[in-house]
């Protein structure tokens, strides 16, 4: 009996701890909801701003049907980026809450004054809610809370997917094109033309052939390009746009004529692009770059191999007419 009255009084003891734990930090069972929508205002928003404690901040505007960066050149989002970003916000419930009380909002860095990211969503001019992110209690996790409710809610979600840098928002791919629809690539070293959807290179000998997988590699590069970052709208003097590294003249299936211009700027480790489609310059990795521009003429064709004919020792060659006369057994 001694013994299950020990085991009662601790198990008593553990409840009344608990209890205390909970009251400390706000929670009871009424602070939970099942199943329901933590940002039940996202639906037909057409802005976002992210913000940081050091004022950092990054705009994401939609206009017809399509976010841009407003504050970045105006532009493009990454697509596939936002719409990744709202499905996932989206898509969280609110679940039983960590926290409820002041104190613990700053704690978790999630309170109106200290928190690591404020994201508001609007509709227009008009702000529809915004949410606090703050501190992380596990890998991919983040305190979270609405701004104007009590309860803290630990989400599976990253900071780092809330970046508030513009650079890390806009659509890299810009440049790309579908190799198909490009016709002919010229530079002032070689001309690159396209039949079939087979690539060769004009101008060849008849003992030169095209090496098509060297061809095939540098259009792809070509066609896939990845920039870094927008850098002006004026060509500064740096950038060495005067004297390039590579000039390009894109023809496309379908009439469309675009122009590069590749450049080494001055005491820098990357390159400057400058497509005619867009009236920036935009920087390009120097990986990319040089595979592009350290590609030469010599390189894309090879020597055609000569045929040579050889005949088995101790038979005529074919269609030669035997002597019959140095054949012939002289009589007796």
């Amino acid at each position: 009996m001694q013994k299950w009255i020990k085991t009662l009084t601790g198990l008593l003891v553990i409840q009344a701890i608990l209890v205390v734990l909970m009251n400390a930090n706000g929670l009871t069972s009424s602070n939970t909801t099942k199943d329901e929508i933590l940002l039940p205002f996202m639906t037909n928003i057409d802005k976002i701003t992210i913000q940081t404690p050091n004022e950092e901040s990054v705009v994401l505007l939609k206009e017809n049907n399509q976010w841009v960066l407003p504050d970045y050149f105006k532009l493009a989002v990454d697509a596939n980026k936002v719409d990744d970003f709202l499905a996932k916000l989206e898509g969280f419930t609110k679940t039983w809450p960590t926290a409820t009380t002041d104190s613990a909002h700053k704690r978790f860095e999630v309170s109106d004054n200290t928190h690591q990211r404020k994201l508001t969503f609007s509709q227009g001019d008009k702000s529809m809610g915004s949410l606090y992110l703050g501190t992380s209690p596990g890998y991919r996790k983040t305190h979270a809370r609405v701004a104007g409710e009590a309860e803290v809610y630990t989400i599976s979600f990253s900071n780092f997917q809330a970046n508030s840098n513009a650079k890390d928002w806009f659509n890299r791919k810009l440049f790309r094109m579908d190799t198909d629809n490009i016709q002919t690539l010229s530079s002032e070293a070689f001309t690159l033309t396209q039949e079939n959807q087979i690539w060769k290179l004009t101008d060849l000998t008849e003992k030169e052939k095209t090496k098509t997988e060297t061809v095939q590699t540098f259009v792809n590069q070509l066609a896939n390009l990845s920039v870094e970052e927008a850098l002006s709208e004026t060509a500064e003097e740096s950038f060495n746009q005067a004297n390039p590294t590579l000039t390009l003249a894109i023809n496309k299936t379908d009439g469309t004529k675009l122009n590069y211009t590749v450049s080494l700027p001055k005491d820098e480790n990357y390159y400057v692009l400058k497509s005619s489609s867009s009236p920036l310059y935009f920087k390009l990795n120097k990986a990319q770059g040089d595979k592009l521009v350290n590609t030469k003429r010599s390189e894309l064709f090879e020597a055609i191999p000569e045929t040579v004919s050889t005949t088995p020792a101790g038979e005529p060659l074919e269609n030669t007419p035997i002597d019959n006369a140095a054949t012939t057994t002289p009589s007796s």
